[in-house]
């Protein structure tokens, strides 16, 4: 980021440590003849595409909007104030060890008995509201089940890969008739009804099982 600063050594608390550092190309040699030495914009846009590419899936978002990335951000400009006040609330601050009086703050945050295992808080406010939980009511077609035999537990997965389960899943299937074949299936997961289904996020829970696909 321009204008960001890297904080190194044990007196950032106190605004040490504050180091720029600047790339410089004049001594790239690359491994081979066939390649040739491009700008510093040109490398890091390569860079930038390659972790969107890489991350965006796994995260949820872009890369560069990342909760992660944008809180490194926000700690390279943590010395200027106008900064501080927009991506958040707190400042570096050393924890407390005296003798007298006696106050271990390093001790409190690994976890006692007073205080077991404190948490820090984030460095910078949250900039995203979490997402609604996202209602599944409805029915799933052709839903993939499986009869549990260990628990009597019935799973269903859906094209989606999203799965849904009850418990005492054979009060479910009691009104089929099911051959040798399909029970078969049913127990390995290969059995195939519509299903109909309630809830949301990962509490998703079979309600009937239909008789007609």
């Amino acid at each position: 980021m321009e204008g960001g600063r890297h904080s190194i050594g044990s007196g950032k608390s106190f605004g040490f440590g504050q180091v720029k550092i600047k790339a410089l190309l004049g001594n790239i040699r690359p491994n081979c003849s066939e390649i040739t030495v491009g700008s510093i914009e040109n490398y890091l846009s390569e860079f930038t595409d390659y972790m969107e590419s890489k991350l965006k899936k796994r995260l949820k978002t872009s890369w560069q909007e990342s909760e992660q990335i944008q809180a490194l951000l926000a700690m390279s400009k943590s010395y200027l104030k106008e900064y501080q006040e927009e991506w958040f609330g707190g400042k570096f601050k050393h924890m407390v060890l005296t003798v007298n009086p006696n106050v271990n703050e390093f001790a409190k945050a690994k976890g006692d008995k007073a205080s077991p295992g404190l948490v820090l808080k984030p460095f910078m406010k949250p900039r995203y509201s979490a997402p609604e939980t996202v209602s599944h009511d409805g029915i799933w077609k052709d839903a993939r089940l499986q009869l549990k035999k260990d628990n009597g537990e019935l799973l269903a997965w859906n094209d989606k890969g999203e799965r849904a389960a009850v418990k005492n899943g054979s009060s479910l299937l009691s009104h089929l008739t099911l051959s040798k074949r399909k029970q078969k299936d049913l127990g390995r997961g290969s059995f195939k009804k519509s299903v109909r289904i309630e809830g949301g996020g990962k509490q998703i829970r079979i309600v009937e099982v239909l008789e007609e696909n």
